[in-house]
């Protein structure tokens, strides 16, 4: 949990209401000592509210077991490590809000704080594939003359490893970083503000909630209309391809590249490949980074 999840301070450290007045935070030339106590005595809630229970790690390890993958390829796709903390956040609320629709409501609601937690899981989880198998073997794999592929085990044990040392680093960086010395941290902020979207009682939160989970499907669809007609030409060289499917990838398909008219829109000698790439990462990336860029 080194990415997000050390503490239901980070983001979410705000001062308890309904338990009579609270004090002002210390002054900054506080000691350590000061601030610690007014946090655990003013801010801390693991002690009211459920926070590391079962359902959260689990909603957390499943999530970022998938999210690694999808980083995995973000980062070879478009160079571009995604935050897993904010989608993981929404996709938890209403992937357990229908486990509680589904059950009849005998489950009960997630709290923020786990939430909190279960964003902690997937952030460790998610995180771990970009910037190691992706960045760092990616580059090994460049420099080493040979252009070696290491075997799973090195590269799974360098990955526990270094995830390992990002939690235990976690710990006193946060104490002394965002205890201590009160410094933003932009993507716990982030997260924080999405869980009280979500669990205020507004509309909007379960509009912005049910619009990403649409987005996620529609961008499943276009990732297998671009890219199921390989499978059905393995499927078909296998005689194992039923002939409807085989039909359909002629005609309803959306093609993997949209080459442009490079006689004259590119220089001559430019690669061959330059084009359109109908594809709803690469829109999204797109609008992330903006309309003017």
């Amino acid at each position: 949990m080194a990415k997000n999840g050390v503490g239901s301070s980070v983001g979410l450290g705000q001062p308890v209401s309904g338990t009579g007045p609270v004090p002002p935070p210390p002054p900054e030339s506080a000691p350590p000592e000061e601030k610690d106590l007014y946090w655990f005595t003013h801010v801390y809630q693991g002690d009211r509210t459920p926070q590391l229970t079962f359902r959260a790690v689990a909603m957390g390890a499943v999530l970022g077991m998938l999210m690694s993958v999808s980083n995995l390829y973000t980062v070879l796709k478009v160079g571009w490590s995604f935050g897993v903390a904010i989608t993981s956040c929404v996709l938890s609320y209403v992937i357990w809000n229908a486990f509680r629709a589904l059950t009849g409501g005998r489950l009960s609601r997630m709290s923020i704080l786990e939430n909190n937690c279960m964003q902690s899981t997937a952030s460790a989880a998610g995180y771990s594939t970009g910037s190691t198998i992706a960045t760092a073997f990616g580059a090994l794999l460049l420099i080493d003359a040979q252009h070696r592929h290491y075997p799973w085990y090195i590269l799974g044990s360098f990955t526990l490893l270094t995830g390992a040392l990002g939690v235990f680093l976690a710990i006193p960086m946060k104490r002394q970083m965002i205890n201590h010395e009160q410094l933003p941290f932009p993507s716990g902020i982030a997260a924080a503000e999405t869980l009280r979207s979500l669990y205020s009682a507004g509309i909007e939160a379960k509009q912005k909630a049910y619009s990403l989970v649409i987005a996620l499907f529609v961008g499943m669809g276009i990732a297998a209309l671009r890219t199921y007609e390989g499978l059905v030409a393995v499927l078909n060289e296998a005689k194992k391809a039923p002939e409807w499917l085989v039909n359909m990838s002629h005609t309803v398909k959306i093609p993997e590249l949209i080459a442009f008219p490079s006689k004259w829109l590119v220089p001559r000698g430019t690669p061959t490949g330059w084009g359109f790439e109908p594809s709803a990462l690469l829109v999204a990336a797109g609008m992330i980074v903006g309309m003017r860029v």
